[in-house]
Parts: C-alpha cells; structure tokens; sequence
C-alpha cells in the first residue's frame, strides 16, 4: 500500500474518497451547540431557497469527500461563502475548504495535512482526530486514519493518551 498524506487518509477515511458523499448528523440537529449555529446566517444568505428547518439540518450535515460538517464549513473558521450545490459538486472547493479545516487541525500540532501520516508522533495524531472528528473517540478515528495509511492500529495502553 503507498504511503499517504494526511489529507489522502481522510478522504479514505471519511466517504472512500467519494466528493458527492453526505452524512446528516441527528443527534446534533436535535440540541444544535451554539458553536454549531454560529454558520446558520453565513449558510443562509448564500442558500436562500433553504427554510431555516433545512439550513439547519446542513449546518449538521456533513459534506463531500472529506465529510466536513456544514457548520464547520460555514462557521466563522472558514466562513464559506458559496452556496452548498457549488461545494458538493466541486472536488476543487472541498480539497479547498475542507483543506483549511483540516490545516486549523494540523497545524495546532506543527504538522501539516500533506505530510505522510507516518510523520505523525502518536500524540500529534490522537490531537488531530480530537479536533478534527471531535473528542468522543480519538484513538478510534486515529487508528482509521492509520489503517487507510496502511500502518498499524494502536492499542490503549501502548501509547499516551490514549
């Protein structure tokens, strides 16, 4: 298996590398976290045709090949300003954007999302998926990572913080 960057895995990871992949969110629609909320007016004002119920349900969806969560595209991180027809439907905008995303991620640790997964330290990586997939289960979402890597998972136990 070739070694991949960062950035490659994720896509394997998240929808096979499929751009035009979604994954709507309901445990998030059903108490939206204001950090969530805070793309509603972006997302609006660049989908008109959306009721306040559907762009809600966007802001929890997750989109394209990199499954970034419409509240994480439109919030005040990236602050997307096209409209979601243009993000799913371009491989260019989601390596874009989802790029930005992942960047925030990465960088936070001192890597960056084109270097090979194998550079990453455990720790870096357990850092990465706690911010990038959340923090319910980062070792879970970094051994995923690892093995579309094509590297070994890890085990509790054998690394910190895990």
């Amino acid at each position: 298996m070739p070694m991949l960057t960062l950035i490659e895995a994720v896509a394997l990871v998240e929808s096979s590398g499929n751009p035009l992949a979604t994954r709507y969110e309901p445990a998030l629609d059903s108490n939206p976290p204001r950090w969530l909320m805070a793309g509603l007016h972006n997302l609006m004002s660049f989908n008109p045709h959306l009721s306040y119920d559907e762009a809600v349900r966007a802001l929890c969806t997750s989109w394209g090949k990199y499954q970034i969560l419409g509240g994480n595209l439109y919030g005040p991180q990236i602050n997307y300003g096209l409209d979601l027809g243009t993000f799913i439907c371009s491989a260019a905008q989601q390596d874009m954007y989802s790029g930005i995303f992942m960047q925030i991620s990465a960088g936070e640790i001192g890597q960056s999302i084109h270097n090979y997964v194998s550079s990453y330290t455990n720790a870096q990586g357990l850092a990465f998926a706690g911010h990038y997939n959340g923090p319910g289960a980062p070792l879970a979402y970094w051994n995923a990572v690892r093995r579309a890597a094509g590297l070994e998972i890890l085990v509790p136990g054998q690394i910190e913080g895990a």
